[in-house]
């Protein structure tokens, strides 16, 4: 044991030497494996990024065909009432007849005199429940009162949009209203006096 002592008290020098070389080389490598860790790391970040920005842009483009497939299934199931300007004289009443020029049935259909926008809509005539694709229907109203008044058909598509068919004294005479959801909600959920 005395040797080994010895042999590193003469050559303490050459140790530190070797052992400074050492962490050099071991600090240098550990730098290497943390600047190489850091580059990786942010290559995947931005990797992430484009991912990301990818991804979103998928999104926006399924959120688009989504709106598009929306609209072409409405239009394919979409009713319209055609109420015509034209009225057969009765006594004191007008008969005319409507028929569903659109491409689905027309649901829940009702008339009433009044106009688009009213926020009451008074005397509601109960029509057939269901009209069909270029089927119509027979009503008798009172042209003094659709003058004052308006007259408006009140119905709803296959896919559940409210609709609405409209005839007025000013021109044009008819007015087809596609998505009427909100004003056919606050007529149905109106207090009743």
């Amino acid at each position: 044991m005395h040797a080994l002592l010895s042999w590193l008290g003469c050559n303490a020098t050459a140790i530190q030497a070797v052992a400074s070389c050492l962490i050099v080389v071991l600090t240098a490598i550990t730098i290497l494996v943390l600047v190489a860790t850091w580059k990786a790391a942010r290559a995947q970040a931005n990797a992430a990024d484009m991912l990301t920005m990818s991804t979103e842009k998928q999104i926006e483009i399924l959120r688009e065909q989504v709106t598009v497939t929306r609209r072409q299934i409405e239009e394919s199931v979409r009713p319209m009432l055609d109420v015509p300007v034209g009225f057969i004289a009765g006594l004191s009443l007008l008969t005319g007849k409507v028929v569903n020029l659109g491409n689905g049935p027309a649901l829940d259909i009702t008339y009433a005199y009044g106009k688009f926008g009213d926020r009451e809509i008074h005397e509601e005539f109960v029509v057939p429940p269901t009209v069909s694709k270029d089927k119509g229907f027979d009503f008798t109203a009172d042209p003094d009162k659709i003058s004052k008044k308006g007259l408006i058909f009140i119905y709803r598509s296959l896919s559940g949009n409210d609709c609405a068919s409209s005839l007025t004294s000013e021109r044009p005479h008819f007015h087809y209203h596609s998505d009427v959801h909100e004003w056919v909600q606050k007529l149905r959920t109106r207090a009743h006096p």
